[in-house]
């Protein structure tokens, strides 16, 4: 007999007093069951008497008696077990007299009962005749499960006069009691008379009932006919059919009364015979699925879980306050119709079936049926609702979301409605905390979050908090594109509506900031935290028996590192020598440039570069340099046609879509230099300063300089090299003052000029210190030696007849040692005369002739029409045809046997020579394209120039003074005497370009010698 128990100390006034009881161990002798009878606990020192063990009830045999006492030790000692077994019962009631024998046990606090057995006295049965003999006994026993055993006594008999076998026919119980021994049930009696057509036992009864039970009324809880499944649940749990029914402090009212509401303005019933073996918990799940909802322990106190629209959220979840998301989708094959099994009461109670069809379906085109059986609807109408609510949460909520929260779920339970935002679901942009509030005028009017959230132009964005008191206000923002931490409102709200540092945010597209789930379940785990499942709010799923069901939607909004990025837009594309790349070397790597408009995306792009020569067949990474909206593919080739495919990449690795810029052929050098601008002029005395702009092109190698003595219509073409090379570093020169105009180009490494010369025009009349000492004309006459030219009405071309196939080629002109001029034809032209100075100078020396270009295939009479006719003066362009000038000099007397210099190309400069000779050279790469020249001079300039001495002695027979250098006319020459007598005079004779005479004399003419100074000023110098 386990659990008999010590009793406690009594105390009183703060005295402990020793307590004592006496029991009695009882024995059922129908049973053999034991069970103990405790007496009154007698408390030494207060009561009076002595401790009375308890009376033995009727029908029980006394087993033992235990006197128990407060100061026992842990097991009660065998010396307190008195034995309490009549021995007059051994042989009638107890079958030895060891049978039920009570010990100490060595265990705390119990009694050890032995094994033992019962029984009855036996009953005899005989008499003299041969039919059998039927004996029955029948005996009382309490209510239980019991083993019966039947033993004969007497011994078998030997004689054949005596049948003495024995047979145990039947056993049987009976029970004088109501047969339902339930109460509070409405009952129907029946009385039917017994025919030969019914006799026994009725085995089937139909009826149409309804249960009489507490019902909400609106106001309170009242008996009367209902099905309302709130009402069943309630019975269900405090009702006669649960064995443990349950106490009204361990139900929630307030939430059964709500749903019951909710299942009365739906028209919500169940309707059940529960008639076979089941659980509660299962009676309870079929009854709260007739009416959408859940069963659930909160707090200890069972209510349901509605499955019901909601719009306020109880808690907000994210990265912040979780971890460990998962989410689950079912991809299962939706049915297109329902078959619905229930009772339907319209068709007599009977079993019945209504098809349900998803939109779009019917019953001539659905094929994908499934059969839903719901327990407890016998409503036709109830049963297309609830059918159309299945097939709508197929639809919508195909998604389950787990993850894990700490304390913090506790303000959530089941059934309830949350805000989510997560990164992995992409629900939402960004999760935060409030860092800081912008306060104006008493308005909130930005935050600063903890962590950046992201923008991109032309969208609309909004955060949402979670303030302290569980409010949760959304607020929109005004849209910076980019990474920022700053929200500014778009309109400011009270401080009392607003944010608090330390609330939760969650930020996103405007409605998109968040989600709605409903908790589906929460598990709890270590450490207070649990476990939460969620599914869709879907609100739609509602009210889809009225009308049809949305489309399903994931609620994602993809952050701008998981979009894909905008295509590249390209501005322009450069292959020529201005993106070309200067190696350490010298040398030039081409590239081909592409210009990119700036991209709308808020985060930071990778460009990502394939290029395909023509010869190949697949694309292939290239290698390039990447610089804001510029790109330098490099692994090209000059000359070569190249495809080329760009995309964007974002930090995630998401390409745009790829651009293709197919055949671009790659110039590199080929390309002609910028022209020059700016190009400015000062004179100073006898010296021109030239400026100009730096030409920017990378493979800038020189300028050229060229000066034409026309003030008007120059060419470049036809003129002369000033300075053939200046470097590609300086914007200025000093040249010598001409009257004239100056040109300039650039010219690159590969000796491509750019397209237009730069000119500025010298108007002076004369420069000042310069004499002309020769000027030789050639024009009209060109009287001088041709080499394949002719002279044509006063101009000078190359020589040809009426069939171009008769020009002469370079190669067949006869000494022609100019080096290579790359023309298809070519003629020479020699001066008539040479220039002799007479004696070794030093001389500038210019130039200048007319040069214009003449199409011999543009005949008068081959013209149709002269209005298409784009060229009807016969302009040609001069990049076809050329002329330059050539000089040699010597400075040996031409008469005798001179030395000649080699023919070089002339460039307006000064030179030392004594004899110029020139020539012209004219070429053209076209075999019908000839330089006509209409004009052809050189000039011979010598600088004015000083010579003196000073302190030189002259004697009384006179002195002969010779100049360092000769001049080339006789100069003016002054006298100063620097020691003369009054009346002292000097005369200068003989005065001539190497030199002069003097003689001093005093008053009366006699020759003397005196000191002197000259000064000589000319022009010339040998």
């Amino acid at each position: 007999v386990e659990g008999i128990g010590v009793p406690d100390f009594y105390i009183y006034n703060d005295i402990s007093y020793t307590v004592t009881r006496i029991d009695r161990l009882v024995l059922d002798p129908a049973s053999g069951v034991a069970d103990l009878i405790s007496g009154t606990s007698f408390r030494n020192n207060i009561d009076e008497g002595s401790p009375v063990p308890p009376e033995i009830p009727a029908g029980f045999l006394a087993i033992a008696k235990i006197e128990r006492r407060s100061g026992d030790a842990a097991v009660i000692p065998f010396d307190r077990i008195t034995d309490e077994r009549e021995m007059s019962f051994v042989g009638r009631a107890f079958q030895t007299s060891e049978d039920f024998l009570a010990t100490a046990s060595a265990q705390s606090d119990s009694v050890s009962v032995a094994f033992g057995g019962l029984q009855f006295i036996a009953f005899e049965i005989s008499a003299k005749q041969s039919e059998a003999l039927r004996k029955s006994v029948g005996f009382k026993v309490p209510k239980g499960q019991y083993d019966v055993r039947v033993r004969r006594l007497t011994a078998d008999s030997t004689t054949d006069n005596i049948f003495d076998e024995t047979v145990w026919t039947a056993l049987r119980t009976i029970r004088a009691v109501h047969p339902v021994a339930m109460t509070g049930l409405a009952m129907t009696a029946i009385r039917i008379k017994a025919t030969d057509q019914l006799n026994g036992v009725i085995d089937r009864f139909n009826g149409v009932v309804h249960s009489i039970l507490p019902d909400w009324n609106g106001s309170e809880w009242v008996d009367q006919v209902t099905s309302n499944p709130a009402s069943i649940f309630r019975h269900v749990l405090q009702g006669n059919s649960n064995a443990r029914p349950l106490i009204d402090s361990r139900i929630d009212f307030s939430k059964l009364e709500a749903w019951h509401n909710s299942c009365a303005v739906a028209g919500r019933e169940f309707n059940s015979v529960i008639d076979y073996n089941v659980s509660v918990r299962e009676v309870l799940q079929d009854v709260a699925a007739s009416g959408r909802a859940s069963p659930t322990l909160i707090d200890g106190k069972w209510a349901v879980v509605e499955d019901k629209l909601q719009t306020v959220p109880l808690q907000h979840f994210t990265p912040r306050n979780t971890f460990k998301f998962k989410g689950e989708k079912a991809f299962n094959e939706r049915p297109e119709a329902l078959r619905i099994r229930y009772i339907n009461r319209e068709n007599g109670w009977m079993q019945d079936e209504r098809l349900v069809f998803d939109d779009g379906f019917s019953s001539a085109t659905a094929t994908k049926y499934e059969t839903l059986e719901l327990v407890g609807i016998t409503s036709p109408e109830q049963a297309w609702k609830d059918g159309r609510y299945h097939i709508a949460t197929v639809r919508l909520r195909p998604e389950t979301y787990s993850f894990y929260a700490d304390i913090e779920h506790i303000v959530c339970t089941r059934g309830d409605l949350i805000r989510f935002t997560h990164d992995v679901p992409m629900f939402g942009l960004m999760s935060a905390r409030v860092k800081s509030v912008s306060i104006n005028d008493g308005m909130i009017i930005a935050v600063t979050l903890d962590a950046d959230v992201s923008m991109m132009a032309d969208t609309d964005y909004a955060v949402r908090f979670r303030k302290a008191d569980g409010s949760s206000p959304i607020i929109s923002v005004v849209t910076n594109a980019g990474l920022i931490s700053t929200l500014t409102f778009t309109t400011p709200c009270a401080v009392e509506a607003g944010p608090s540092v330390g609330d939760l945010a969650l930020f996103g597209e405007s409605g998109q900031e968040s989600v709605e789930l409903v908790v589906r379940s929460i598990e709890p785990v270590s450490d207070l935290s649990a476990r939460l499942t969620c599914v869709d709010a879907a609100p739609c799923v509602h009210d889809v028996d009225q009308g049809t069901i949305p489309a399903y939607s994931s609620q994602i909004t993809v952050p701008p590192e998981l979009r894909r990025p905008p295509d590249p837009i390209v501005v322009g594309v450069q292959t020529g020598d201005e993106v070309l790349i200067r190696n350490p070397d010298g040398s030039f790597t081409s590239t081909i440039t592409v210009t990119l408009a700036p991209y709308d995306f808020p985060l930071p792009l990778s460009v990502g570069v394939k290029i395909k020569a023509g010869s190949e067949t697949d694309f292939r990474a290239a290698s390039f340099l990447h610089e804001s909206c510029l790109i330098r593919i490099l692994d090209v080739e000059a000359g070569e046609y190249y495809n080329v495919q760009i995309i964007y990449k974002n930090v995630s690795g998401i390409s745009s879509v790829p651009v293709i810029l197919n055949n671009q052929l790659v110039k590199g050098a080929t390309g002609i230099p910028d022209d020059v601008e700016n190009f400015n002029i000062t004179m100073q005395g006898q010296q021109a300063n030239l400026s100009w702009d730096t030409v920017a092109d990378i493979d800038l190698s020189h300028y050229r300089l060229k000066w034409s003595s026309a003030l008007s219509g120059a060419t470049w073409a036809s003129s002369i090299d000033l300075i053939p090379k200046i470097g590609a570093s300086m914007t200025s020169k000093s040249v010598p003052a001409l009257t004239g105009t100056y040109l300039i180009r650039a010219v690159d490494y590969g000796g491509r000029e750019s397209a237009n010369e730069a000119v500025v025009i010298s108007t002076i009349s004369e420069v000042e210190g310069f004499n002309v000492v020769a000027t030789q004309t050639e024009d009209p006459a060109f009287s001088g030696t041709k080499n394949n030219v002719e002279v044509s009405s006063g101009t000078l071309r190359i020589s040809s007849g009426e069939i171009i196939d008769d020009w002469v080629s370079v190669d067949d002109i006869i000494n022609f040692d100019i080096g290579t001029i790359g023309g298809a034809i070519a003629g020479m032209y020699y001066f008539g005369s040479a220039i002799d100075l007479t004696d070794v100078f030093i001389s500038r020396v210019t130039a200048g002739f007319d040069l214009v270009g003449d199409n011999l295939t543009d005949l008068f009479d081959s013209t149709d029409l002269f209005d298409s006719d784009e060229d009807f003066d016969g302009a040609v362009d001069p990049s076809g045809y050329s002329a330059y000038l050539q000089l040699r000099t010597t400075e040996d007397n031409p008469a005798g046997s001179p030395v000649w210099s080699d023919w070089k190309k002339f460039v307006v400069g000064d030179y030392t020579a004594r004899v110029y000779e020139f020539r012209i050279v004219l070429s053209s790469v076209y075999a019908f394209v000839t330089p006509v020249i209409s004009e052809l001079f050189v000039t011979v300039d010598m600088p004015d120039r000083t010579e003196s001495q000073r302190n030189l002695a002259s004697n009384a027979v006179g002195s002969s003074i010779i100049f360092t250098n000769a001049f080339h006319a006789t100069p003016a020459i002054g006298i100063t005497g620097n020691d003369l007598a009054t009346g002292d005079y000097f005369a200068v004779t003989s005065p001539s370009a190497t030199g002069f005479s003097i003689r001093f004399f005093n008053s009366t003419g006699t020759g003397i010698s005196r000191n002197f100074d000259y000064f000589a000023k000319g022009y010339g110098k040998t």
